[in-house]
């Protein structure tokens, strides 16, 4: 009887995701990355050409709020310790 539940445990969706826990990926697929080095380089041609594109105050917004929802939602392997 024992034997029975375990496989069913091992199966569930939970223990699949815990399983997946240990599993790491390469920084350059992680989406935060992704999403924080393409607003930085919006912020650093903003500021390099003055082109006053995006106010300051709404790009860390933006890049709070996305990285909040990134993390949330999406993440769920971490990046490995090279």
């Amino acid at each position: 009887m024992l034997k029975k539940r375990s496989k069913r445990l091992s199966s569930s969706p939970a223990a699949k995701k815990q399983s997946n826990k240990f599993c790491c990926k390469a920084w350059y697929c992680s989406k935060t990355v992704w999403v924080n080095l393409i607003l930085t380089l919006v912020a650093v041609i903003d500021l390099i050409h003055n082109l006053n594109f995006i106010n300051t105050k709404y790009l860390i917004l933006i890049a709070g709020v996305l990285n909040i929802i990134l993390r949330i939602w999406f993440t769920k392997v971490p990046i490995a310790n090279v």
